[in-house]
Formats: C-alpha cells, sequence, structure tokens
C-alpha cells in the first residue's frame, strides 16, 4: 500500500483497517451477521453471531484483527481476547445499549463460556494475501493458549490468495474484500 503523505502511525492503521475489513468481510460470507463491536476506538475488531429461526441468538464468535507481524496487547481489562477482556468489553456495549437484547443474550452466552474466539492475522506481500486463523483459549486475564483453526472455511492456515488470480469462491471473496478495503481509504495497492 502506497499513501506517501501518512505518517507511520496513520499508515498502521490503514493497513489494520483493510485487514479488519477483510475479515468482516470473511465471516459475513460464511453465515455470521456483524454486531457493533468497538468501544470508543478500542473494542472486539469483529463481534459476530448467527441466529435461530426465531432471531434469537444462538452462536456468538468474537474476532480480533491483527495485521502482519501484530501480536495480542495487554490492557487495563487483561490481555486482548482473554475472557476477562471480552467480558468487559461486552459489559460496556451492553451498557451504551441497556435495552438491546441482542447484547444481552452474547453477555450471558460468553459468560457461561459458550462462545467462540479467534485470532485473525493479515499479511500482505507480492500480490498474495496469507491469512492465519487460529482460535483463542482463555479463561481468565490472559490468553491461555492459540490453536491452528483450518475450519471456519480458511483452508489449512496459513492460507494463501493470489490477489490477481483468485482460484475458488473463498479466494475471490478474499481478493475482492481488500481491493475494495483499499478504495475505501483511497489507497493503492
Amino acid at each position: 500500500m502506497r499513501r506517501p503523505a501518512s505518517n507511520l502511525g496513520q499508515v498502521n492503521q490503514a493497513v489494520g483497517d483493510i485487514s479488519e475489513q477483510v475479515m468482516v468481510r470473511h465471516f459475513e460470507s460464511t453465515g455470521w451477521t456483524q454486531l457493533e463491536g468497538q468501544v470508543g476506538r478500542s473494542g472486539i475488531d469483529g463481534l459476530f453471531v448467527k441466529r435461530n429461526a426465531q432471531g434469537v441468538v444462538r452462536e456468538v464468535l468474537a474476532v480480533e484483527s491483527k495485521y502482519n507481524t501484530s501480536a495480542l496487547q495487554p490492557t487495563k481489562h487483561g490481555q486482548q481476547m482473554s475472557r476477562d477482556w471480552l467480558e468487559k468489553k461486552l459489559s460496556t456495549l451492553r451498557e451504551r445499549q441497556p435495552d438491546e437484547m441482542t447484547y444481552r443474550r452474547v453477555e450471558q452466552l460468553v459468560r457461561a463460556g459458550y462462545y467462540r474466539a479467534r485470532l485473525w492475522t493479515m499479511r500482505v506481500e507480492n500480490d498474495e494475501i496469507r491469512i492465519e486463523l487460529q482460535r483463542v483459549r482463555s479463561v481468565s486475564d490472559k490468553v491461555d493458549e492459540l490453536i491452528e483453526d483450518p475450519g471456519t472455511r480458511v483452508s489449512a492456515p496459513p492460507s494463501t490468495v493470489r490477489v490477481t488470480a483468485p482460484s475458488n469462491s473463498f479466494e475471490k471473496t478474499i481478493a475482492d474484500a481488500y481491493a475494495q478495503a483499499l478504495r475505501r481509504l483511497g489507497a493503492h495497492p
């Protein structure tokens, strides 16, 4: 990505936004519905749900999106994606929308341990996007384990997608999302 008038912080923010936009597009294409997960500038990068026929949330997925070599960071509420951190973020979201039953249900499921947590890492080099998806396990304020996750329709991680020549529907979704994110930010590959 070329943005000659941008400083390093702006460039890092822009590439982080691109990774997040591609991640959202991927999970939405696999049947998840995104909920608002931001609390100020920080928050849950991807908060997704699946609902039953009556519209009640039955599954929750929390995803942290990282770019290149970024890692999960410590915060005053525990490490990013730790159970304590996630519960604090959800509590704050629910407080912002106290009448929103969806957030109450999501918070209940997470507190009971019925949710999925993933770390999405995206790297771009020479017109190739590499995606690594890992399961996050946590019972406290620290991430206990990151486990390779070949599920969730990301082929055997790390998946490599040729931006100029996607070879299947997954790769096309990723390449299209990447191109759209670049256009939205006014960047050029």
